[in-house]
């Protein structure tokens, strides 16, 4: 069996039946040699979200018109 398959009656391009199982990936990341990696990907999200997060609060303060207050929340 194909892990997946195309059902002719389905609309162009829909996928069927993909064979996919969060076990399979517990087993993956969970081997030891895996787990510096997940650490790696889960401190780029959260230093992405970070990041984001400062820059729409910076961005709302430009958009009000204190771009001179922008230094001073970033020093406190």
């Amino acid at each position: 069996m194909t892990p997946f398959s195309i059902d002719p009656g389905a609309p162009a391009g829909y996928i069927t039946g993909v064979m996919f199982s969060w076990d399979n990936i517990w087993v993956i990341v969970s081997k030891p040699d895996n787990i510096p990696i997940l650490m790696m990907i889960i401190g780029i999200a959260f230093f992405v979200g970070l990041g984001l997060r400062e820059a729409f609060a910076n961005d709302r303060l430009v958009q009000e018109g204190r771009k001179g207050d922008i230094l001073r929340r970033m020093q406190e």
